[in-house]
């Protein structure tokens, strides 16, 4: 009977999300922030051309 005062209303709430499982939104937002985060790196892993070996020559004389 307690259980359905004012007071024991937190009770039956506490009761109701201990016994459900709910979902993990943040795991796909967090996969989907990956996948585009790691896009944006692959252009970075390229080194800038350097000088062809003959205009370095060029310049040294």
């Amino acid at each position: 009977m307690a259980l359905f005062t004012h007071n024991g209303l937190f009770w039956v709430a506490a009761i109701l999300v201990a016994g459900f499982q709910f979902p993990d939104v943040a795991a796909p937002l967090r996969a989907i922030a990956d996948a585009i985060r790691s896009l944006g790196n692959q252009g970075n892993d390229v080194p800038a051309p350097s000088a062809p070996a003959q205009a370095t020559a060029q310049q040294e004389q």
